[in-house]
């Protein structure tokens, strides 16, 4: 069952990750960074740097809410 909803949340990090890259603003509550990506994948006017910061950003978010959802699937677990 663990390993269940493991897969599920990352499909649910994948899919929002695609959709990042397609230029549209996170779904997650707390991503409180603007949105830069024009219609491409490819940010105009980012560094390559710029965009590794982004994506990391990104990364952190994704791991907050999975930690999140650990912790909660861990107390309704133990009682």
């Amino acid at each position: 069952e663990e390993e269940a909803l493991q897969k599920s949340l990352l499909r649910l990090d994948f899919a929002e990750m695609l959709r990042q890259f397609g230029g549209q603003a996170p779904l997650w509550k707390g991503a409180d960074q603007p949105q830069v990506l024009e219609a491409g994948p490819v940010a105009a006017g980012l560094t390559a740097t710029q965009q590794e910061d982004k994506l990391k950003a990104s990364l952190d978010r994704l791991s907050d809410e999975l930690a999140k959802l650990r912790g909660r699937a861990e107390a309704e677990a133990g009682g």
